[in-house]
C-alpha cells in the first residue's frame, strides 16, 4: 500500500467516526424530554417576604392580618406566603 492510500483510508475512517457521532447526537436530541414534576406555587417565609418587600417582619404580619396577603398554613404555627401574592401586592402598590 502506498502512503497516499493509507492516508485516504485513515481520513475515511475519521469521517465515518465523526458521522456516527453526529448521528448519535441527533438521536439523543430526538428523544422525548422527561416531564418536569408540577409543583405548587412558590412560597416564601415571613423573613423572605419581608426581604422581598423591603420591610420588617412585623409589617408583613400586619399585612396578613389586614388581609393584604394570604397565607398557606404548613403547621399550626408555621405558614408561608405565596410569591404570586407578594408580586400582586407590589403591583397594586406601585400602580
Amino acid at each position: 500500500m502506498s502512503a497516499l492510500t493509507l492516508l485516504a483510508e485513515q481520513l475515511e475512517a475519521e469521517a465515518q467516526t465523526k458521522l456516527a457521532q453526529a448521528v448519535a447526537l441527533r438521536e439523543m436530541d430526538a428523544r422525548p424530554t422527561p416531564k418536569v414534576l408540577e409543583m405548587g406555587p412558590r412560597t416564601l417565609s415571613l423573613a423572605d417576604t419581608a426581604a422581598r418587600l423591603t420591610c420588617s417582619k412585623s409589617y408583613v404580619r400586619r399585612l396578613i392580618h389586614e388581609g393584604e396577603l394570604k397565607v398557606v398554613r404548613i403547621t399550626k404555627r408555621a405558614f408561608r406566603v405565596a410569591e404570586s401574592d407578594v408580586v400582586a401586592l407590589i403591583r397594586r402598590r406601585t400602580a
